[in-house]
């Protein structure tokens, strides 16, 4: 348990970590700055929701969201394990703690990277955008499964929770594919471009499909039956990729 919390707090202490959360935050708000600190989007009656979806559709972020979540400290085992530091800490622990300490810190920057980052431009749009009942917000939260039962009841900070817990999710995911690259071919360029090369080929190949990576980050597509559905593909990707990010690295320790 220690060890896990050295970890944390390395990550925490990660500069990369707080350049991609604001570099993020930028991209986002830059997409929507006719609106701010204007009152446009009062005028213009453009809700929250219809601002946060011109955020993700115009900003350019969606197709690089990947690399936000790799930069922070995806590739930290493999830093370690080249400078010799990996044997250093596993003689003061052990090699599965090790291991453990290192998928936990690894998912939690990329959960911590999304989850605040989303947090801030959520709430600026809330801020910002027109609270009128008959506000513009798009079709898919009224009409498309997963959004339907809050869209119809109009609550749309249920929405935006969810959208959060979306991208925390994607985060976690893509943070631990880094790390699982990375810990494969002990090469830190490897482990940030391959996962990169595979969220650009996934978006390709599964377009109109629900597992597609692009729209499991954003949660609009209306081909995504329900909420369940998004977090809980999620959910078994990070294990899937926690466990062989295990066995990877607790099999390269044994040679440190």
């Amino acid at each position: 348990m220690k060890n896990i919390s050295t970890d944390i707090r390395d990550m925490f202490r990660s500069p990369a970590l707080y350049v991609c959360i604001a570099v993020t935050v930028y991209v986002l708000l830059l997409s929507i700055k006719e609106y701010l600190f204007t009152g446009l989007a009062t005028e213009v009656n453009f809700s929250a929701l219809e601002l946060i979806t011109d955020m993700f559709a115009s900003s350019g972020f969606t197709p690089f969201a990947v690399v936000i979540c790799l930069l922070p400290y995806s590739t930290i085992f493999c830093d370690e394990y080249r400078s010799s530091a990996a044997r250093y800490a596993i003689m003061r622990t052990s090699r599965c703690a090790y291991a453990v300490g290192k998928i936990v810190s690894v998912c939690l920057s990329g959960v911590v990277v999304m989850t605040v980052a989303t947090s801030v431009v959520f709430a600026v749009a809330f801020a910002i955008g027109s609270r009128s009942p008959d506000a513009s917000v798009p079709d898919w939260f009224i009409n498309a499964p997963q959004w339907a039962r809050y869209g119809q009841n109009r609550q749309w900070g249920a929405i935006a929770g969810y959208k959060i817990v979306f991208a925390a999710l994607f985060g976690g995911v893509w943070a631990l594919a880094g790390l699982l690259c990375s810990a494969v071919f002990l090469d830190r360029f490897v482990g940030l471009v391959v996962p990169f090369a595979i969220y650009q080929g996934l978006w390709g190949l599964l377009n109109k499909s629900p597992f597609n990576p692009v729209r499991l980050l954003r949660g609009d597509a209306t081909q995504i039956p329900s909420v369940g559905f998004v977090t809980g593909v999620q959910s078994c990707a990070i294990l899937l990729l926690g466990i062989a990010s295990f066995l990877v690295i607790n099999r390269r320790c044994r040679y440190v």
